[in-house]
């Protein structure tokens, strides 16, 4: 079982606008990552998610897709913003995917 967990460097919000979005998305997250591309993409919460994916790029790289709830884009920018460090995890066998953040004391509360 192959297994992708690394660090997320960077990350760059498309916001999509007009009837349909792009491709039924609302909103597109693109992930800076090592190696390989990925992308969180989310859809209407009335909408039915197609499972995740992993294709390859042209130049040879994995390309990960993974599919929300636009609901949930406000969680997902909050963890982006505001921890650190932030991990993207991807199973190959079952296209389980995830961020995360590392463990953190309970309490601490922010700043």
């Amino acid at each position: 079982m192959a297994t992708t967990f690394v660090d997320i460097s960077t990350y760059l919000v498309f916001a999509y606008g007009g009837p349909g979005g792009n491709a039924g998305a609302e909103a597109t997250i693109s992930l800076g990552i090592p190696n390989a591309f990925a992308f969180l993409r989310f859809y209407p919460d009335a909408a039915s998610l197609s499972a995740n994916s992993k294709t390859t790029h042209v130049s040879g790289k994995p390309m990960y897709y993974v599919n929300y709830k636009y609901s949930q884009l406000a969680n997902i920018l909050d963890l982006l913003r505001n921890e650190k460090p932030v991990k993207f995890f991807f199973r190959d066998d079952n296209f389980a995917a995830y961020i995360t953040i590392s463990d953190e004391p309970v309490g601490e509360g922010e700043g």
